[in-house]
């Protein structure tokens, strides 16, 4: 512990999961109540709980000047799942005990939210609570609002927000993702946005918010087009979705097969862009027959008369059980040029769009080290 704090005047990351009554204990030990100098990067995976006052354990962020990047996380599984075993037994008891609250920003707090460019918030919070948060941002780049971290208000109709009518402008985001938070994006201006990553949005919320922010949007993804788009395409008003850079889909390719044989999707329409990628948790091996004319079928919405250059999928597992399972599968560029994937895939080569496969045994999507091309 001596040695710790003899070097913690040099971190520039630090990374703490334990529930917040830890935390406290943990910073007291280390004695790094005077702040860390050096600190860029703090990672914290919380338990919050209704009997504490969790934003406490962040106050000794006041004293490190060069902080900006902020990861919160809620702890998922048994409270003690990140903690040593030789903690207290009454602590462990009494955490357990404790049912989860949601976190509050108190009105004298000292974090120092002005300094930070990236902020990933996965939090169990209100929407008020987020965006007083967001409101106090004045360089923030990137924001992460993780599935399950907003707590939605029942019975509240996200048009009577108070803050639709003085949304909180965040000058210099340029990167946005959000799942299952849809409501938090009427309350927000992004005027020089350049990446939107989202998913379970509303038409109505995204028409509203790019109208709102006038975006330079070049790069957006949907992990749920074949369940989002339909109420997208309805509600987005005419121009405002600009000529992308890139539109990314994120689904299986079954969910893609699905949407298109339901009648109630005849009329699908891909966004204008300049590559379009389908980026799925669905193996190489597995893509097939019918899979292989459903992305043909997307694909040809948008080639050749629409301004598309170059299309993208990249493959890889959903999960690390079916990556185990397949790895005697063979991947070779001989085996796999003869499947009926590839097959569609060169003839497009043929009639001159640039096209990248690739498959990964990662369950990742942004793990790229391990990928093959073919």
């Amino acid at each position: 512990m001596e040695l710790l704090r003899k070097s913690s005047h040099r971190w520039r990351r630090l990374d703490i999961s334990h529930s917040t009554s830890r935390i406290k204990t943990n910073i007291t030990e280390l004695d790094i109540t005077g702040g860390l100098p050096s600190l860029e990067e703090l990672h914290l995976k919380l338990r919050c709980t209704k009997n504490t006052d969790n934003m406490e354990v962040l106050e000794f962020t006041a004293d490190c000047p060069k902080l900006t990047r902020l990861f919160l996380q809620a702890e998922l599984g048994h409270p003690d799942e990140f903690d040593d075993e030789d903690d207290d037994e009454e602590d462990d008891s009494d955490d357990e005990d404790e049912d989860e609250g949601l976190w509050t920003l108190a009105q004298d707090h000292h974090i120092p939210w002005h300094q930070l460019t990236t902020l990933v918030w996965g939090l169990n919070s209100s929407e008020k609570e987020v965006l007083d948060v967001l409101s106090e941002t004045e360089r923030l780049e990137t924001l992460e609002i993780l599935p399950r971290s907003i707590t939605v208000s029942e019975g509240l109709d996200p048009a009577m927000y108070s803050y639709t009518i003085d949304p909180v402008i965040l000058q210099h985001l340029t990167s946005l993702r959000y799942e299952e938070g849809y409501r938090i994006i009427h309350g927000l201006c992004c005027p020089v946005l350049e990446r939107l990553h989202m998913s379970d949005i509303d038409g109505e919320a995204l028409s509203g918010f790019l109208v709102r922010s006038d975006p330079p949007l070049k790069t957006l993804r949907m992990d749920n087009f074949h369940r989002d788009w339909l109420s997208i395409k309805s509600e987005l008003m005419p121009g405002v979705l600009p000529f992308l850079e890139e539109f990314i889909i994120g689904d299986s390719v079954y969910q893609l097969l699905e949407m298109i044989n339901d009648e109630s999707m005849f009329e699908i329409v891909v966004p204008p862009t300049r590559v379009f990628t389908i980026d799925t948790p669905t193996a190489i091996e597995s893509i097939w027959d019918d899979e292989t004319w459903a992305i043909g079928r997307l694909v040809r919405l948008i080639w050749p008369q629409e301004g598309l250059e170059a299309f993208n999928i990249f493959t890889r597992e959903r999960d690390y059980g079916e990556s185990i399972l397949l790895k005697l599968v063979d991947r070779s560029k001989e085996v796999v040029n003869k499947w009926p994937l590839l097959r569609h895939m060169n003839v497009l080569r043929d009639e001159g769009l640039k096209v990248t496969v690739s498959y990964s045994p990662s369950i990742y999507p942004d793990s790229v080290s391990s990928r093959d091309y073919y």
